[in-house]
């Protein structure tokens, strides 16, 4: 049965976009901080725009020219002016069922690349947990690139308001002597979320700890940025509260300012991800660290060599 549709996009599909010649001038522009940012790809639109703002001074720091902002991306993405793997969009989640090997002689190749790119797990040796935490999930992937092959659990903090993902993180504190390292906004919001991570995290771990007998890990949180010395140290553009936010008294604001905010997109990319992997070699024991990356080239080898010579006997009956 066709089903009655109720509502058109203005634009459909990869459509050819010809912008004016301000959006033009734009995209030129979008097109330099993508350049800039090369190895760090994909950004999200926030970052872009806080690149922008803090580059031209044309360009003013209001939801207005945000909002155009998106619609201009949005638009020469679909006619093929700036690559979709350029930007970080969120809110997709794809599984796949039904999936499988071709064949054995699939499995077999399949096996091989494993066993070249074999790495051993850095984890045991660590002294605890290294747990990094963004609340933006578009940053993720910049996280987790700052993190490279260190021992570290990446996770987006925006749901930490929700008791299960409360929950969970504390469950997983509660094996072993664990850090957090939260990346966040520097405004009610984002300071909300670290102190639910350090109290609220902190207090069912231990709870769950005592409700099985079982001895209390440390458990330490601990701010990576914004904080708010670096407002003023690199520069950052700042906000106002929102209007949600103005009953909090506790908010101590940005050197005096009372509704000053600051969010983390404002970092430009690469001082985000430097202060992100100072903060986990800080955690790191990098003599087991070292350790596993050298039993891990010797068994990448006997790894190697035992699915090169791999056979199948029998058939299919």
């Amino acid at each position: 049965m066709t089903q009655r549709l109720l509502y058109t996009p203005s634009v459909l599909g990869l459509a050819p976009y010809q912008p004016n010649k301000k959006r033009a001038l734009l995209l030129a522009n979008v097109k330099v901080v993508l350049e800039t940012y090369s190895s760090l790809l994909p950004l999200t639109v926030r970052q872009i725009y806080y690149r922008l703002v803090a580059t031209h001074p044309e360009y003013p720091k209001e939801q207005k020219f945000y909002r155009s902002l998106v619609n201009t991306l949005a638009l020469a993405r679909r006619g093929g002016l700036i690559g979709f793997d350029s930007i970080r969009d969120d809110g997709v989640r794809t599984e796949h069922c039904g999936t499988g090997f071709q064949s054995l002689d699939h499995f077999k190749e399949y096996m091989g690349r494993y066993a070249k790119s074999y790495v051993r797990d850095k984890h045991p040796g660590q002294p605890r947990q290294i747990f990094v935490l963004c609340e933006a999930a578009g940053m993720v992937p910049q996280i987790v690139r700052a993190c490279g092959d260190y021992p570290v659990t990446v996770k987006s903090s925006g749901g930490m308001d929700s008791v299960t993902a409360k929950y969970d993180l504390a469950r997983e504190c509660s094996y072993k002597d664990s850090v957090v390292l939260h990346v966040g906004d520097y405004d009610p919001t984002g300071l909300s979320i670290f102190h639910q991570l350090a109290l609220d995290v902190r207090q069912m771990m231990e709870d769950h700890c005592r409700q099985e007998g079982r001895t209390v890990p440390l458990y330490e949180c601990r701010r990576v940025t914004i904080l708010e010395e670096h407002v003023s140290q690199f520069r950052l553009l700042t906000g106002n509260t929102k209007t949600s936010d103005e009953a909090k008294a506790w908010y101590p604001g940005i050197n005096g300012n009372l509704n000053a905010t600051c969010e983390a997109e404002a970092l430009p990319p690469d001082v985000l991800i430097q202060l992100v992997r100072d903060a986990v070699e800080m955690e790191i024991d990098h003599s087991a660290y070292d350790t596993a990356i050298e039993i891990g080239a010797h068994e990448r080898m006997i790894a190697r060599r035992a699915v090169s010579s791999m056979t199948f006997t029998g058939g299919y009956l």
